[in-house]
């Protein structure tokens, strides 16, 4: 079976020099993660970064929206509309680069969000990616809503059962979900049900392990999870979205 690797890996480089790093360590598939100064549309241009992956032989499946500064759950209308506004341009640069599928974010900071404004931030997260389904639909892509660490926070959205609520009612062709392992371990929930919970609406992973206590990022094996029957699960669902190590 075959694994990409998030550029998660090298977000402290310049996006060449990271690039190259990743090819020779054997990859051919990345994860590319919007984030400056590793990678950002406005200094990278769309041509300049294909010439450059064709050059390495690197493909992308999936792209990574922007994390830093943006909220879809904002209580800021104004930041939730900027934000909304450059998880949109990610969709459109991504296609561009060969994605079929963008993850995001939905909602941001873990300590943001008390038991006072839960209900007020999970309304804007519903609104947003709402919002975010034309944007998806006029771009082609797939958008994969990511479960999100939490550890004694009032955070929304950090289970498959939460983020299935979300999109219930949304277009399947344009709205699903990415399940990222360790998020969802470091949250108290078992990945390989998480697993069963997403699996009919699910488009791509997010594969680090972790000892339980962190979003640790590390390389498969190394902590907790039980990889074995995780990746049997997979076989059996018959999974063919991407699985990405998103490592550090």
């Amino acid at each position: 079976m075959h694994y990409g690797i998030s550029t998660l890996i090298v977000q402290d480089e310049d996006l060449e020099p990271g690039l190259q790093r990743i090819k020779n360590a054997g990859f051919n598939e990345i994860e590319l993660l919007w984030d400056p100064p590793h990678f950002n549309a406005s200094e990278h241009s769309t041509n300049a970064v294909q010439a450059l992956m064709k050059r390495l032989d690197l493909s992308m499946r999936v792209g990574h929206s922007p994390i830093t500064d943006i909220d879809l759950a904002s209580l800021n209308k104004e930041k939730r509309k900027a934000s909304i506004e450059v998880i949109a341009r990610s969709f459109i640069v991504f296609k561009e680069l060969g994605a079929e599928s963008v993850v995001v974010h939905v909602n941001g900071y873990s300590l943001d969000y008390t038991e006072e404004n839960r209900n007020a931030s999970t309304e804007n997260s519903r609104e947003s990616i709402l919002a975010l389904v034309d944007s998806a639909s006029d771009a082609g892509i797939k958008m994969a809503l990511e479960n999100l660490p939490h550890r004694g926070t009032s955070r929304p959205f950090h289970s498959m059962e939460e983020l299935q609520a979300l999109i219930v009612d949304m277009p399947r062709e344009h709205v699903g979900l990415c399940l990222d392992t360790t998020h969802a371990r470091f949250a108290g929930h078992d990945p390989l049900q998480q697993l069963n919970v997403a699996a009919d609406r699910l488009f791509t992973l997010h594969l680090h392990d972790t000892d339980g206590d962190g979003d640790r990022h590390w390389v498969p094996g190394r902590g907790i999870i039980d990889w074995d029957a995780f990746i049997d699960r997979l076989s059996v669902l018959n999974f063919t979205g991407s699985r990405t190590l998103e490592v550090q």
